[in-house]
């Protein structure tokens, strides 16, 4: 039998609690005590679901985080797992990477929303006492482990830390954009961002085939198409919304946690087209709201979307005038852009023909809020 004192011990001098977290409640022992070991029961007791080494590991209350693990394994298939296997998530990083326990293999499996990778192994004694194959998998969740690095393979959490500080109980370090479009890992795009929505937006990317509509009127003539621009819903389209649905969902989840709907739009300023006006409204059920996007936190948000739209228009034509971009909660995306001056003058609140800032939030409300 693993000795647990000896080992919280020694665990929690080497990593340090940031964050007193919870302890389990009945329903954890009635729910999970036949399929976690005493060892993992007797850790929860012990130190909860706390957050270590300056929030680079948290164990999570699998309860809690039991809906938001079935999304990050939707689709995973590991071999020596039969399909629809329990996962129990135990552990996470302050990437958002998640650690799962599964009976007869302990820790086995870890998902990696921010790169989308998945890592599986097995462990040689799987199939031994419970109690140790636990004790193996906990003691292998260091620092190192929970690490993203940069291109000149430095560990970019110590960065992280120190540039932005520690993440709390309900936050992650997240990439905006996320790497998921191939940009390198870079600390300049790290930011602390909501650790739950984040990652069900980063699951809505990993699961999107983002298609750009285009209304009425269709396109302009085609003399006044500039040279190299790509058809509507051509090349590149799919990932320039991918990366506008990334920036309104984690603007909508910091100012609007629990959304049902986010809309933002780029507009073509009328008087300098190298200049853009957006808008980003949020809905909870029938209320909305203006959702800031400029200040400190907001605005580095903010910028991925605005260079999309900038981008849109390069692509697109000196006949492009604006872009409007529907997320809902559930993952339905809808974009669509407008050669219509008269048409994108209603998507925001910055021109002499614009609603108001109230008009503006019924305007762009989803029909079916």
């Amino acid at each position: 039998m693993v000795d647990l004192e000896e080992f919280v011990d020694a665990w929690v001098q080497d990593v340090s609690i940031l964050w007193q977290g919870p302890f389990p409640a009945d329903e954890h022992v009635n729910r999970f005590g036949d399929v976690l070991p005493e060892f993992v029961l007797a850790l929860w007791s012990r130190v909860g679901f706390s957050g270590f080494g300056d929030g680079a590991m948290w164990l999570v209350d699998p309860l809690v985080w039991a809906d938001a693990g079935a999304e990050m394994t939707r689709g995973v298939e590991v071999e020596f797992l039969e399909p629809g296997a329990l996962l129990v998530p135990v552990a996470r990083s302050a990437f958002g990477e998640m650690w799962f326990w599964s009976p007869g293999c302990g820790v086995c499996l870890s998902v990696a929303p921010a790169t989308g990778e998945f890592h599986a192994r097995r462990l040689p004694n799987a199939d031994g006492d419970p109690e140790t194959v636990a004790y193996v998998g906990f003691s292998s969740m260091k620092r190192a482990a929970m690490d993203i690095f940069d291109s000149d393979d430095e560990g970019l959490f110590s960065q992280a830390l120190e540039r932005l500080g520690p993440v709390s109980v309900d936050e992650c370090y997240g990439f905006v954009p996320s790497l998921l479009f191939g940009v390198p890992p870079e600390l300049g795009n790290i930011h602390k961002v909501k650790v739950r929505e984040h990652l069900r937006v980063l699951d809505m990317i990993r699961r999107g085939e983002f298609t750009l509509e285009t209304g009425p009127p269709v396109m302009p003539a085609e003399d006044e198409v500039s040279d190299g621009v790509n058809p509507v819903g051509g090349m590149g389209d799919s990932e320039t919304v991918g990366r506008m649905v990334q920036a309104l969902g984690e603007l909508a989840s910091e100012s609007m946690p629990g959304w049902d709907a986010v809309v933002g739009t780029g507009v073509v300023d009328d008087v300098d087209d190298g200049l853009f006006d957006h808008a980003v409204v949020g809905y909870i059920g029938g209320e909305g709201q203006r959702i800031r996007t400029r200040g400190p936190g907001r605005a580095e948000l903010t910028k991925p979307f605005v260079r999309a739209v900038a981008e849109l228009r390069s692509a697109h034509g000196s006949g492009w005038e604006g872009v409007k971009v529907t997320v809902r909660r559930g993952g339905d995306v809808g974009a669509i852009q407008s050669f219509d001056r008269s048409e994108v003058v209603r998507w925001t609140t910055g021109f002499d023909e614009s609603p108001s800032p109230e008009q503006l939030i019924e305007l762009l409300r989803p029909a079916d809020l």
